[in-house]
């Protein structure tokens, strides 16, 4: 930790690298960096190795070089594709790392939660490295493609659907595929408005979100996937596929209770009836008891909530 900004080892040449430099001089450069890096602190962890290593790096680099890796990546030499990949990963990796900083939180995560979500984020780019065409959009394509790596890493590990009910988290994960496989070929002016009609539908039938919002949300948002300078503030429907996932989720919680534990818990937060609460007294004549017995019956259906077995699927709702 704390090599952040760190810069004894001489990062002059890095400038006249990137702009003359070839894949092969680039990915030997940068594996002296790493070496020296790994010398000076052995038990660092690899965002701060990364981090460390990568800090004089400007976030735009020329053409030529991006055209130049992910040429090589796609080479069936196995040292040219690696270099490729080694010289892809440090022009890119201040992205990656911006990516995981916005999903990391401290609160929650662990210093092993981020090295795994880099790992997965670091996999993902460079698994899907050679089907980038377009090297003026290298940056926002990686931090989408490190975006969904995280999300796997975060499906694995906390079963996390991340805005999709019932059949889940599989199906966001396609809904980000799709996006991309559409966003390519409005790219290419190959996009019928039958493959985007069809798209929304399946995506709509996995939310509580209409096909004419969802519609009007990825009409809108696919061309700024095209641009690098695009601004914007989110969209309501953003906020409705969270608020559907969230229901979701308390639906599925609440539905381990007995009819009567879930009706009491309907009751006193209105959870059928658009949040409109009832007071104990009222809960109580509902279902037939004194404010007092619904009081004590409400307390010890929340401590069932609060189990581990189920409050674990409500933590990521904070």
């Amino acid at each position: 930790m704390g090599m952040e900004q760190e810069t004894s080892y001489n990062l002059n040449p890095i400038t006249e690298l990137l702009r003359t430099g070839s894949v092969g001089e680039l990915n030997i450069f940068f594996e002296k960096v790493v070496r020296n890096k790994l010398e000076k602190h052995p038990g660092s962890s690899l965002y701060s190795l990364l981090k460390s290593a990568t800090s004089e790096i400007p976030l735009k680099v020329s053409i030529k070089i991006q055209q130049e890796a992910l040429a090589a990546i796609r080479s069936e030499d196995k040292k040219t594709k690696l270099a490729g990949q080694n010289v892809f990963l440090f022009l890119t990796i201040k992205t990656i790392l911006g990516t995981v900083d916005s999903v990391f939180t401290e609160e929650k995560d662990t210093e092993e939660d981020r090295e795994d979500m880099l790992s997965s984020a670091i996999t993902c780019v460079l698994t899907h490295a050679s089907g980038i065409k377009k090297t003026n959009q290298i940056s926002a394509r990686v931090a989408g493609l490190a975006q969904i790596g995280i999300f796997s890493y975060l499906q694995k590990k906390y079963d996390f659907p991340l805005g999709f009910g019932g059949a889940s988290f599989a199906r966001k994960i396609e809904f980000l595929r799709r996006m991309e496989e559409i966003r390519e070929k409005l790219e290419a002016n190959e996009l019928t408005n039958r493959e985007l009609s069809i798209f929304v539908k399946e995506v709509s039938e996995e939310t509580t979100i209409s096909s004419s919002d969802l519609l009007r949300y990825v009409e809108h948002r696919l061309p700024l996937l095209l641009r690098t300078d695009a601004t914007f503030e989110p969209l309501l429907v953003e906020e409705s596929i969270d608020e559907a996932w969230k229901r979701e989720r308390v639906r599925e919680v609440v539905g381990t209770l007995t009819s009567r534990e879930q009706k009491v818990i309907d009751l006193r937060f209105g959870f059928s009836r658009g949040g409109d609460e009832m007071t104990q007294e009222d809960v109580g004549k509902e279902i037939g008891c004194t404010r007092t017995n619904a009081s004590r019956l409400e307390a010890r259906i929340i401590r069932m909530l609060k189990h581990p077995s189920r409050s674990r699927k409500l933590t990521s709702l904070s």
